[in-house]
């Protein structure tokens, strides 16, 4: 059946004709079975927009946290043609106040690029306890660098979803993407999408998702190996998406490993311990410090009483009391600072990139200008559409401006990934320096009402009662 033409007048139209019911536009089908389009000023006529995205703002939610941390790690080797999981004890030292758990979700940077080597699936599988997927599609064992300083984001309070999900087989030596129907899963267009398998099977790794339509995830899975490998049946994959998230308050909060510290004397006021705080400012002020435990009897004490913020440095000072006291070595210390205009905890960009030849069965990085990137943060990439036999397993900023993408081949022949746009998520606040963590409340409620507002506007423009921008 033929699609009826679009009715287009310039004369004067009246909407209503003056009953005392009123006037409904858009609901009587057309000759398709289809709800009438319709448009205002000229825009092209469309259904009525809807998705979940233009759900109620929900009342009475806890505030969220996006934590920043730096580990050091050395994950061990990976063999050939196949992807193995190295487990991360996140936080060190004692006394930390926020530490991986499960139910967070989690970002992982490696600061290098091995060829070779790629980075991929992420999960937490107990407190304080990450555990990543390393895959190797060459003909040699690959051995991620030793004591490397990993930048790792871990995300609690803000929207996702667990979905329940029983992939089909995927072939050897592959890399392909698998759609899955997801009921409710409407997330809005340029969000930032991040999926976690809740296990680990060995040769099979997650390289990339996407919302590939209303209710369509996209995930690509990896299989090195020489044989198919099915992913296991009826899991709960969890999926996150993000449209960029404000700063909500002027605080920035840090858990500072303070390594070790000298005796501190009676009576004497002195610095001590770490001082290395990469991201602070000399600005800052400092509002709090937490010494997490208590030491010795109440006449014999050394307690921290102010500190001095200087660029990327904090200084501790100690009061002695009695006859002093030597503070416990590698304490995560809590410090409080309020920042006269703290960055935002997540810029979306979206950039069309042009990446260059990939050889076969390797990975290797390539870097493209982002303008906006912050030298020494994190960032996390979607790839918009599948690539057979190639994908993104590894992301970076090498330099301000500068992305870096490690691009994954299994194929026995070179792939040229398409020129397209992609959409990347930088966690503006810098890595904090190794055995610390820097975090920043984020409220849901104002991510809420930020995605309903532009959703709400997507909607007027695309009837065409407001102008685009």
């Amino acid at each position: 059946m033929a699609t009826p033409p679009t009715t287009v007048t310039a004369a004067p139209r009246q909407l209503s004709d003056g009953n005392s019911q009123g006037t409904i536009l858009g609901q009587t089908l057309n000759s398709l079975g289809l709800p009438d389009k319709i448009s205002f000023f000229g825009a092209t006529p469309v259904t009525q927009p809807a998705g979940a995205a233009e759900a109620s703002v929900t009342q009475g939610k806890s505030a969220g946290v996006i934590a920043i941390y730096n580990t050091t790690q050395s994950p061990t080797a990976v063999t050939l043609n196949t992807s193995v999981e190295s487990t991360f004890t996140v936080q060190t030292g004692t006394g930390f106040t926020m530490q991986p758990a499960t139910g967070d979700v989690f970002y992982v940077n490696k600061p290098t690029s091995q060829a070779g080597l790629g980075v991929g699936n992420v999960r937490v599988s107990a407190a304080n306890t990450v555990r990543v997927n390393f895959n190797n599609v060459t003909g040699s064992t690959v051995t991620p660098t030793g004591s490397e300083v990993y930048g790792l984001v871990g995300i609690r309070g803000l929207p996702s979803q667990t979905v329940t999900l029983s992939p089909a087989a995927v072939p050897a030596t592959t890399i392909a993407e698998q759609l899955f129907t997801v009921s409710g899963l409407t997330i809005p267009v340029g969000s930032l999408v991040q999926v976690s398998k809740p296990t680990s099977q060995t040769g099979l790794d997650v390289v990339g998702c996407r919302v590939a339509a209303a209710n369509q995830l996209g995930i690509t899975f990896l299989n090195a190996t020489a044989s198919p490998i099915t992913p296991t049946a009826a899991e709960s994959y969890t999926v996150q998406w993000l449209l960029g998230v404000d700063a909500v308050n002027n605080d920035v909060f840090y858990g500072f490993n303070v390594g070790t510290v000298g005796a501190i004397t009676a009576g004497v006021v002195v610095s001590g311990g770490s001082t290395a705080l990469t991201g602070l400012l000399a600005s800052d002020m400092i509002t709090g410090i937490f010494k997490p435990t208590p030491q010795a009897g109440a006449t014999n004490v050394a307690t921290p009483i102010y500190a001095i913020p200087t660029a990327n440095t904090l200084t501790l000072y100690f009061l002695g009391t009695g006859t002093g006291a030597t503070p416990t070595p590698s304490e995560v210390y809590g410090i409080r600072t309020a920042r006269l205009a703290p960055a935002a905890p997540l810029v979306i960009y979206t950039q069309s990139l042009a990446p260059v030849s990939v050889a076969a069965t390797t990975s290797a990085e390539q870097t493209f200008t982002v303008t906006g990137l912050v030298a020494g943060t994190a960032v996390w990439v979607n790839k918009p559409s599948p690539t057979s036999g190639l994908a993104v397993a590894g992301v970076r900023v090498s330099a301000v401006n500068t992305l870096a993408i490690n691009y994954v081949n299994v194929t026995a022949s070179a792939i040229v990934p398409p020129t397209e746009v992609y959409t990347i998520g930088n966690f503006q606040l810098p890595l904090p320096g190794a055995g610390n963590v820097a975090y920043q409340t984020a409220l849901p409620s104002e991510f809420g009402s930020e995605t309903l507002s532009n959703t709400l506007r997507a909607a007027m423009v695309s009837l065409g009662l407001i102008a685009g921008a």
